[in-house]
């Protein structure tokens, strides 16, 4: 083993991108049949790219990684999605809840991969289901297999299992059915860096997300009993509409929120309580 192994010419960082991105483009570059090769020589004993994403190594292992892809440590943390804290992890250096991420799907937006050729870290973000640029929902199925695009293969525009290898940037590009105000709000909100928050209500990207959810997902019949990430399990398709609801609450603030518990008390008549917080808008009282 050499500790001290580097890529010649590694890739360029581009704008928001993955860690595992960064990690394909360079078996891409140096013509690595499989990913994980780059690491060969380091012996990391990383046994898969989602892993390597979301399972934080040691220090000495980051040095070597970081080392490796001609990168500082420091932007090896913000690529990756390593836990801050127990059942935390981040996007982009922004810390969020790890049920609003899904790291292992290779989400996409066709027309943003044909421009440039590499995965954005905001696509990880379960509740965002669109792309704010084009408005299109973003790639969660293969035209090809009927599979979700894992971080399978050794090249970003295909799907990635042996068996299909269908070309993403081809996929068909449908408009979302829901408001775009959520999606564009979040992403102007993540592209003002790391710790701008929301004017008004002073929430940052991640407590953004979960709150619009949460309020949301409590305006739906659906969402009312359980946890608000069972509800992204069992509902995926009203994930969309949801964050819809939530985030309409949290604009020009105090006064959305207002309307918002206004509309959630006249809802909630009838649920049998005969007093309280839990008579005037129901369980939200315990949810938020």
């Amino acid at each position: 083993m050499k500790s001290g192994y580097v890529l010649p010419d590694a890739e360029l960082v581009l704008p928001d991108e993955s860690l595992p991105s960064l990690v394909v483009r360079n078996a891409m570059r140096y013509r690595f049949a499989d990913p994980m090769l780059v690491f060969d020589r380091l012996g990391l004993g990383i046994a898969a790219l989602e892993t390597l994403a979301t399972d934080r190594p040691d220090e000495d292992r980051i040095c070597r990684l970081a080392a490796l892809l001609g990168i500082s440590g420091e932007t090896l943390d913000r690529m990756s999605s390593w836990a801050c804290a127990p059942a935390t992890s981040s996007v982009g250096g922004r810390p969020i809840r790890r049920m609003f991420l899904d790291v292992p799907l290779r989400r996409s937006c066709p027309a943003c991969i044909r421009r440039s050729l590499h995965h954005r870290s905001i696509w990880n973000v379960r509740a965002l289901t669109a792309c704010a640029v084009h408005g299109t929902v973003l790639t969660e199925t293969c035209p090809g297999c009927g599979r979700p695009p894992r971080w399978r293969g050794h090249r970003l525009e295909f799907c990635g299992y042996p068996s299909c290898f269908h070309d993403l940037r081809h996929a068909p590009e449908t408009s979302t059915g829901e408001g775009m105000g959520h999606v564009r709000g979040l992403t102007d909100l993540y592209e003002r860096g790391v710790g701008a928050t929301m004017r008004g209500c002073g929430l940052d990207f991640g407590q953004a997300v979960e709150v619009a959810f949460v309020l949301g997902v409590f305006a739906r019949p659906e969402g009312r009993r359980g946890r608000s990430d069972a509800f992204l399990r069992r509902h995926p398709g009203q994930t969309a509409a949801a964050m819809e609801e939530g985030w309409s609450a949290l604009q020009e603030w105090p006064a959305g929120f207002q309307q918002y518990l206004e509309r959630r008390r006249a809802a909630s008549t009838g649920n049998g309580r005969r007093y309280g917080l839990v008579r005037e808008f129901g369980g939200l009282a315990k949810s938020i």
